[in-house]
């Protein structure tokens, strides 16, 4: 139980963290509200390989993480414009936008973005957590074994 609060206690921290940092470095500014959305999203996207299993394909699990982020877009985005009125962000010059809090460009961002994240919560649960076997992937139905899990392991031993 103790390392199941752990790990969800590591991995919504480096989620809020990167979520922040992301928006920083792209707009110059962020909101706290944001990095807990990204502290939620990060643990959700984690938790993909869990429901589901090991063989699932990187890109589609992408396409998953990418309909987690643009719905939490849309639900935080309606509540910021209807009761918290801080303008978060703004989508309404985005071709496809709905109301200016979600659309197609950020969407496919989304996508790109849960790919580097499915890496990073895989590398957090493997190396930190201790908690997972080596990660592999397939993409498009290939099999991928990352080498640096192999050369990690070489020095483990």
């Amino acid at each position: 139980m103790y390392k199941d609060i752990f790990r969800m206690s590591v991995l919504f921290i480096v989620g809020f963290m990167s979520y922040i940092t992301i928006e920083v470095l792209y707009r110059g500014y962020s909101f706290a509200i944001m990095g807990i959305v990204g502290g939620l999203l990060f643990l959700m996207i984690d938790q993909i390989n869990e429901y589901e299993n090991w063989n699932v394909d990187l890109v589609y699990q992408a396409f998953l993480g990418g309909i987690y982020a643009t719905l939490i877009e849309l639900i935080v985005g309606l509540i910021d414009a209807e009761y918290l009125h801080l303008n978060m962000w703004d989508y309404s010059d985005q071709l496809g936008n709905f109301l200016g809090v979600i659309c197609p460009l950020f969407s496919f961002y989304w996508c790109l973005l849960t790919i580097l994240a499915v890496l990073v919560a895989d590398f957090i649960n493997w190396a930190i957590i201790k908690d997972r076997t080596v990660p592999h992937y397939y993409i498009f139905g290939k099999l991928y074994e990352p080498r640096i899990y192999k050369l990690l392991n070489e020095e483990r031993s």
